[in-house]
């Protein structure tokens, strides 16, 4: 006699949990709780954001200032769609970044707890990085879409941007280059977000963490004849998986 459990191993993976469904099921559920409000604010938000631009950014602000946000949810979908934006448009990344800095002391109180924009905005962030790495959907808001599917280098170019308008402080800048680092001698393929996370953010990095990215990336530019690099007091074994990766390497160089 066969009992169900035999045919169910107790390492199932429920449907519930691949990406493209959860995806789908956040966005169901946020149309059923969707009330009128929420809507005419996504509505007039997302209109201001689609007409933002180098010249009318701290307009944008004063309009989203005075937008009928009221609720968390209203604050953690401002964030979302700002870090979507600046992720999506690499060309006005800096523009959505400057936006953010302009708004993020916005704050709302339920249950007698303040909720600030930029809270919003840090989770977010780091949401998204921890998704794109394989963390689980930690579901604290309603995401609009499955976070894995937004392309690294953008997203390390929009926390270089967030990084220079003091949205992300310089410790997330450092864990992400961490994961970076560690990735590539791992043998991922970072070596793009990582010359783009650097070259967004080095500017405004302490120059004690500047010049030890400095020497990282020079250690791991001379493994062509060592075949070896100590990075954070571990040896790795490591070449170069092609030419292209060793160019971005150099150009990160030539440019710190």
């Amino acid at each position: 006699m066969k009992y169900y459990k035999d045919e169910y191993p107790m390492n199932h993976i429920s449907c519930l949990q691949i990406p493209e469904i959860s995806a789908f099921i956040n966005s169901h559920m946020s149309k059923i709780h969707k009330t009128s409000n929420d809507e005419n604010f996504c509505k007039d938000m997302q209109g201001l954001l689609n007409k933002l631009n180098k010249n009318n950014i701290t307009e944008t602000a004063t309009k989203l200032r005075a937008s009928n946000y009221s609720t968390w949810k209203h604050l953690y979908k401002m964030a979302e769609s700002i870090i979507l934006k600046c992720v999506n448009d690499t060309n006005y990344s800096n523009f959505y970044a400057e936006l953010a800095s302009k708004i993020s002391d916005l704050t709302l109180k339920e249950n007698n707890k303040n909720l600030t924009l930029l809270t919003c905005l840090v989770t977010v962030s780091q949401d998204m990085f921890d998704e794109l790495m394989g963390g689980e959907n930690k579901l604290q808001y309603e995401h609009s879409m499955d976070y894995k599917k937004i392309r690294f280098q953008n997203l390390t170019k929009c926390f270089g941007e967030m990084f220079s308008h003091g949205i992300l402080n310089e410790k997330v800048i450092i864990e992400c280059y961490n994961v970076l680092m560690l990735g590539i001698l791992n043998g991922k393929d970072y070596f793009e977000p990582l010359q783009t996370l650097i070259m967004a953010s080095k500017n405004k990095l302490n120059p004690d963490v500047k010049a030890k990215v400095t020497n990282d990336i020079k250690d791991l530019y001379k493994t062509t004849s060592t075949h070896k690099i100590r990075f954070n007091d571990k040896d790795y074994n490591f070449d170069f998986p092609t030419k292209k990766d060793k160019f971005f390497v150099q150009d990160i160089l030539e440019n710190l």
